[in-house]
């Protein structure tokens, strides 16, 4: 069993990831899925004596997380099983989602050009669209391809990430 750590927080401000995990889940038809939502929930509720975050209806930003991206994957291959959780090694751990498997990794790198000439993302050795990257950007829970960008050029070194892209579902790309 392998465990993927979230954090609740981004730049001091929420995440949301345990919510936009889950809004994934109910897009993909999760088998049971209101009851694991619930059992996770009041989980959640007993532990930290609240329910996680979740968007407010007026500035709902339903962006599922389909999978995500690290720059590394450690033992994780495909079809091993996996578990999300938050506060990963600490007193305070908790595991938010019911026991997934790896359905595929994919390999990213991501340039940021010099000068204004672009940001490029290539995933398994094929650069992609504009459209595809926004694509990605939204699959991974960003609320636009700008803050995709932003958050992951805070992660580069001399303008390039090198990565993977980890999905518990069957999408690809």
């Amino acid at each position: 069993m392998h465990k993927l750590d979230f954090s609740e927080k981004l730049n001091e401000k929420p995440s949301y990831f345990i919510y936009k995990i889950w809004e994934g889940f109910f897009r993909n038809n999760l088998h049971r899925c209101d009851y694991y939502y619930n059992q996770f929930l009041d989980g959640y509720q007993l532990q930290f004596g609240k329910e996680w975050d979740n968007m407010d209806e007026d500035n709902l930003q339903s962006y599922p997380k389909f999978h995500t991206i690290r720059s590394k994957t450690g033992l994780l291959t495909e079809d091993c099983e996996l578990q999300l959780v938050i506060n990963k090694g600490t007193p305070n751990e908790f595991t938010f989602t019911p026991t997934l498997y790896v359905r595929s990794i994919q390999q990213i790198w991501m340039i940021n050009e010099p000068e204004g000439f672009g940001f490029t993302v290539n995933i398994d050795g094929i650069i992609r669209t504009d459209a595809l990257i926004e694509q990605l950007a939204i699959n991974d829970g960003f609320e636009s391809l700008e803050a995709f960008k932003t958050y992951f050029k805070q992660k580069m070194i001399n303008g390039s990430y090198s990565g993977f892209i980890i999905h518990w579902t069957n999408l690809k790309y």
